[in-house]
């Protein structure tokens, strides 16, 4: 364990090394000469002296003056000024005034939109705190709260809001002012229009965007608008949107054309067969079909097999904004067998309401039933065999949030899912269980389970991205089986291991991955997945693991779809870190 967590320890150190490193770029050192600089500074007390020494070129502590001034004027003291400056052999010697401490006793606002109405309550209230303040004139505190008043006007209906100086005068050190308030015209949302190629039903854009007709004008919105559609996926902007004022109405158009989404994908698996030393071909086929009928339907459908004798199926539908309205119906369907051992169904139904362009809420309801295929023959018969036919009827939530720049290539942004299950689980072929063993086991017990994930991309250089990962699942209930445990390991959660190696109740997987970009699509990476996990079943003792997986791998876009390449290696208390037990995962996708 000690071994494990010094390689750990190592790998990310080696990890953040090369992140530190990458934000860095030679250039050439520039010779410096040492200078003496000398501050005189007129304030109200008299004159000050500060003195220092810098190795700097002179430019630069030029600017450095320059800042001192800025700041003063910032921190009230509105008339400080860089007077001059003279040199002798290697001194320089500024003069600078800081001035007078200047406050502001008395502000007034006139509004000049007279419909109430129509004022948002949040203008008035940003008002009046601005108009009961007195005290030191800090600058840039008021230029930011007059920058959030234009900006709470021009997102509830007044895009061309003003707040002009209308008077100013000084009583002493005291600043008396007064400032107009022109909300101009209240501006509603028309309809939202698409000039380009017909790829989406117009009602659907606009309840993309969260549009609709009628609404305050918003200039966040339509800022947001971008962001929004690429994460559609299916469609691209030609050009820039555009605006149509008339009438005190807003009318956005895009430009759309239609982008290569729908998708057939497969990734091969090469790795060990433990039975008989051989090689195990894994296999994995995705089928993506977005944006049918042109109402953003999308259907799925996914294969694996990864073990022998082994498979897993899952579709999903997605009917998004049904009637009009913000609901989205849903439907999964999971069918897994685990060679001739057990094999699970499950179905679930999610609705779902968009809350905003980049979120969305869920409650679910759903069914997983598990069977066993063989008959577990215990030597002990006071024992309680590690398989168990039950089947689990709950009710749950969910809320998913994504902001990121795309849906298949993201450079910057956030993705967080969490979701909760609760429900009620009953075990089934309870008679064939030995009566001893039958006594410590309940045919109903409350389950519940809980999943969580974190995504982060992070633009740290150009073309460099640093791409970070949190997963979080935990089954509770007091009497689980085998196959009704979480699978883990493989190339999509936790790499250097073969697919669905481990068996766990609950468990956390942090990803560390550094991408370098070469165009849009193709990047190279190195990456680290740290996890724990926990395994608790009714006929076993509990067990713990704390798996490490890293390696390097790349994706290579070509005008025929996209290519994918990882090359990884994990260690853990059942697998040794080695050459032999290395992974190589690869896969082909196209979009048409």
């Amino acid at each position: 364990m000690l071994t494990k967590r010094i390689i750990l320890v190592k790998l990310f150190l080696v990890l953040f090394g090369v992140l530190y490193f990458t934000q860095f770029s030679f250039s050439q050192i520039k010779n410096t000469k040492k200078y003496f600089t000398v501050n005189k500074i007129q304030t109200t007390k008299g004159i000050k002296i500060e003195n220092e020494r810098f190795s700097e070129d002179s430019l630069k502590i030029f600017l450095n003056q320059i800042k001192k001034v800025n700041q003063w004027q910032s921190d009230g003291f509105l008339m400080a000024s860089f007077d001059s400056v003279t040199q002798k052999n290697d001194t320089l010697t500024f003069f600078l005034t800081q001035g007078e401490l200047y406050k502001l006793k008395q502000t007034k606002f006139i509004l000049s939109n007279k419909n109430s109405k129509q004022i948002p309550y949040t203008i008035t209230k940003e008002i009046e705190v601005m108009r009961l303040y007195s005290g030191i004139f800090l600058y840039n505190k008021w230029q930011k709260n007059i920058n959030k008043v234009l900006n709470i006007a021009e997102n509830n209906g007044f895009p061309f809001a003003r707040l002009i100086l209308d008077t100013l005068y000084l009583k002493t050190q005291d600043l008396h002012a007064q400032f107009e308030v022109q909300l101009g015209p209240y501006i509603v949302f028309d309809s939202v229009r698409n000039n380009g190629e017909k790829i989406l039903k117009p009602f659907i854009l606009a309840k993309y965007l969260q549009i609709g007709v009628g609404q305050p004008f918003s200039q966040a919105k339509l800022n947001s608008s971008d962001k929004i559609l690429g994460q559609l996926a299916f469609v691209k902007q030609d050009k820039e949107y555009e605006v149509k004022f008339e009438d005190g109405k807003a009318s956005p158009t895009f430009t759309l054309k239609n982008a290569k989404t729908n998708q057939i994908d497969g990734i091969i698996g090469v790795l060990p067969n433990p039975k008989n030393n051989n090689l195990l071909i894994t296999g994995e086929a995705n089928v993506a079909l977005r944006n049918l009928f042109q109402r953003s339907i999308s259907w799925k459908a996914e294969w694996r097999s990864f073990q022998a004798e082994s498979q897993m199926f899952r579709t999903t539908y997605n009917h998004p904004f049904i009637f009009r309205s913000i609901i989205e119906p849903s439907f999964r369907l999971d069918f897994l067998k685990q060679d001739s051992t057990f094999r699970t169904f499950e179905w679930v139904i999610p609705i779902s309401a968009f809350i905003s362009s980049f979120a969305k809420v869920s409650v679910l309801a759903g069914q997983k039933n598990t069977e066993t295929l063989r008959n577990q023959t215990q030597v002990n018969t006071n024992t309680i065999s590690g398989f168990s036919d039950s089947q689990f009827i709950y009710y749950g939530f969910n809320f998913s949030y994504n902001n990121t720049s795309s849906l298949f290539s993201p450079k910057i942004g956030w993705i967080c899912f969490l979701e909760g299950m609760v429900g009620n689980k009953k075990l089934s072929g309870l008679d064939k269980i030995p009566l001893e063993a039958r006594k410590s086991l309940n045919e109903n017990s409350l389950q519940i389970k809980i999943k969580f994930t974190l995504e982060k991309f992070f633009s740290i250089k150009e073309n460099t991205i640093l791409f970070m990962k949190s997963q979080l699942e935990t089954i509770q209930n007091d009497q689980l089986f085998l196959n009704e445990l979480n699978r883990i390991g493989g190339f999509k959660v936790l790499r250097g291991f073969n697919e669905n190696s481990f068996y766990v109740s609950d468990y956390f997987i942090q990803t560390l991955e550094l991408r370098q970009y070469t165009d849009e699509d193709t990047y190279f990476y190195t990456f680290i997945d740290a996890a724990w996990y926990a395994k608790r079943m009714k006929s076993e003792k509990y067990k713990e693991d704390f798996p490490l997986g890293f390696g390097v791998g790349t994706s290579l876009a070509t005008k025929f779809g996209l290519f994918n390449f990882a090359y990884s290696m994990g260690i853990s208390k059942e697998q040794n870190i080695g050459f032999n037990q290395s992974k190589i995962h690869f896969g082909y996708i196209t979009r048409f």
